[in-house]
This record gives C-alpha cells, sequence and structure tokens, in this order.
C-alpha cells in the first residue's frame, strides 16, 4: 500500500533536478543590498533657524543689579602643612593668602573665603589644586569651609552654601 513517488523524467528517461545555488547567491547578495542600504532610508530631519533682522532699538535692562553682577575666580591650594587662596579681582593685580593647616589657620582661611563671597555675591566656584601628600580627611574638611557657611548647615539649605561649586584642578589619573 505505499506509494511511490513519481519523479519527472525528461525526455531521456532521467530524472530532473533543480538546481538553486544560482537563486541562493542572488538572494544573499540582495539581502547585503538591503542591510546596507537601510542605513540611508533613515529620515533625518535638521531644523535651521535663520537669524531674525531687525532696525528695532533693543531694550537696555532697567534692573542695576545685572550691571552690578561681579563674579571672582578663586583658586584654593591644598598642601599638608598650609592653604593658600589666590584671586584676582576685575582691573586689580593677583591676590594671594596663605593659611596655616592648624584649626585657627583654618578658620581664618573660612573668614577669609565668607569676605571674598560678600565682596562678591555672584561667585560659585572655586577651583581646588592639591599636592600629593594631602590626607583625604583634611581635603573633606576644607571642601567643607568651601562649600558651607556653616559646618552644620545640610546641602538642602541652599541659603547657607558660600561656595557650592568645588573644581578640583589638578586630578592625575
Amino acid at each position: 500500500m505505499s506509494r511511490k513517488k513519481k519523479h519527472k523524467v525528461n525526455q531521456m528517461g532521467a530524472p530532473i533536478d533543480l538546481n538553486i545555488m544560482p537563486f541562493i547567491d542572488v538572494f544573499s547578495l540582495l539581502c547585503t543590498f538591503l542591510l546596507f542600504s537601510a542605513v540611508f532610508v533613515t529620515i533625518g530631519i535638521t531644523e535651521v533657524q535663520a537669524p531674525f533682522l531687525t532696525n528695532a532699538v533693543q531694550k537696555k535692562s532697567d534692573n542695576k543689579k545685572d550691571e552690578n553682577k561681579k563674579s571672582l575666580p578663586i583658586f584654593v591650594h591644598i598642601s599638608k602643612n598650609s592653604v593658600s587662596i589666590r584671586s584676582a579681582s576685575p582691573g586689580e593685580a593677583e591676590k594671594t593668602s596663605s593659611f596655616s593647616s592648624d584649626k585657627n589657620g583654618l578658620l581664618a582661611f573660612h573668614q577669609n573665603l565668607v569676605s571674598l563671597k560678600e565682596k562678591f555675591p555672584d561667585s560659585d566656584k572655586a577651583t581646588v589644586l592639591t599636592e600629593e601628600d594631602v590626607d583625604y580627611s583634611s581635603m573633606i574638611f576644607i571642601f567643607d569651609l568651601i562649600k558651607f557657611h556653616n559646618l552644620a548647615a545640610s546641602e538642602e539649605n541652599k541659603s547657607n552654601s558660600l561656595l557650592p561649586k568645588i573644581v578640583l584642578g589638578d586630578i592625575i589619573l
């Protein structure tokens, strides 16, 4: 009861075999072109705004606060035995103050930072340069002196911040 498969036979009587290798070659090339061209099909839209030209007179700000904004670049150099502040006010020569690393020297350092902040209220950044032999705990204590008016202040209370941004200026990896 088994059925015999009927093979197509050519005129000579031999069975016909289909050679599908050329089809596979063509489709593999088409897939390659499809994958490469799919990258270039994506549409990118770039919005360009032309400058707006006008003859109208620009309004000057009435706020004198904008004119009085003064920022001061502050550099703090921490070594094992001392801490120094280097600042250059606009139009003045560069000023450097050195303090010892003991409790009284660090208190004077903090008071100097407070007086600089009072003179230049828009200053919000200090660049800190450290030497290799400085202890991590003393560095963090000096960071706290730079960052807060009062060491009992919390991070959420921004009114107590002295210089909230501290930039480490000489990181060597």
